[in-house]
This record gives C-alpha cells, sequence and structure tokens, in this order.
C-alpha cells in the first residue's frame, strides 16, 4: 500500500497536468461561451434580417393589394364606363328604331293614300273610258243603222233600176 507521502508525491507529479487540464477546460468553456455569444450573435442577426425581410416582403404583399384594388377599381369604373355607353348605344338603337318604324308606318300610309288615289284616279279613268265607250257604241249604232239603210236604199235602187231596165226592155216604159 502506498503512503501519504508516496500519494501527495504522485499527486505533486499529477497536480501540473491536471491544472494545465483545467485551464484548457476553463479555456475551453471560454471559447464556448464566446462562440455560443457569437453564435447567439449571428442567430439575432438572422433573425432580424428574417424579420426585416419578412417585413419588407409583407409591405410589397401589402402594395401588390394596394396595386390589385386600385386596378380591380379602374377595371370595374371602365366595365361600368362600357356598360353605360352600351346602354346609351341600346337606346339610341331603340330609337333610331322607333324612328324607322314611325318613318315606315308613314311612308305606308302616304303610298297607302297614293294607292287609293291611283285606285280613284284608275275607276274615274274607266267610267270616263265607259262613257266614250258608250258613247262611241252609240255613235257606231247609229252609223252602222246609216250604213244598213244606205245598204236597203242602194240594193232598193238596184231592184228599181231593174225593174226599170225590165220594164223598158218589155217597152212598159
Amino acid at each position: 500500500m502506498l503512503t501519504n507521502e508516496a500519494i501527495e508525491v504522485h499527486l505533486s507529479y499529477l497536480r501540473p497536468a491536471v491544472e494545465a487540464l483545467i485551464a484548457k477546460i476553463d479555456q475551453g468553456n471560454k471559447d464556448r461561451i464566446a462562440g455560443d455569444a457569437m453564435l447567439a450573435e449571428k442567430i439575432d442577426r438572422a433573425n432580424q434580417d428574417r424579420i426585416a425581410g419578412d417585413n419588407m416582403l409583407a409591405q410589397k404583399i401589402d402594395q401588390a393589394n394596394q396595386d390589385r384594388i386600385a386596378g380591380d377599381n379602374m377595371l370595374a369604373q371602365k366595365i361600368d364606363q362600357a356598360n353605360q355607353d352600351r346602354i346609351a348605344g341600346d337606346n339610341m338603337l331603340a330609337e333610331k328604331i322607333d324612328q324607322a318604324n314611325q318613318d315606315r308606318i308613314a311612308g305606308d300610309n302616304m303610298l297607302a293614300q297614293k294607292i287609293d288615289q291611283a285606285n280613284q284616279d284608275r275607276i274615274a279613268g274607266d267610267n270616263m273610258l265607259a262613257q266614250k265607250i258608250d258613247h262611241a257604241t252609240d255613235r257606231i249604232s247609229k252609223v252602222q243603222g246609216s250604213i244598213d239603210g244606205l245598204k236597203w236604199f242602194i240594193a232598193s235602187i238596184a231592184v228599181i233600176l231593174s225593174g226599170l231596165s225590165i220594164a223598158h226592155t218589155f217597152g212598159w216604159i
């Protein structure tokens, strides 16, 4: 067994190594603490950069949403204006169609009046022509009667002359 003195001698040899080891452990702890602090700073900086990036992205998203809303509003105004223009155009076209229908009706009425007048004129002309035809028929009948009378007269003269010629031939005259 070892005596206390022997243990102390061995410890005296080991003590500088243990102290050096403790110093190295202390230095390692200090380096780890410094590394942890540096890593914590880097993590904090990364978190700050992420937060700043998130804020910047949120601002861009908000701006994009505002731009979209403004674009939607502008498009809605254009659609509303297009609808108003279409309604105005439809109304104007309806007025033109109504006017065209009124003009057509007026034209139809005027044409009907002209047709009625033309029919009345034709009827009057037909009546006048019928009167002239009746008058001409009467005159032709009279002329025909005169011609028939003249035929009878000429035939009678021929018969009389024949009779006279026969009477002359027989010496009766």
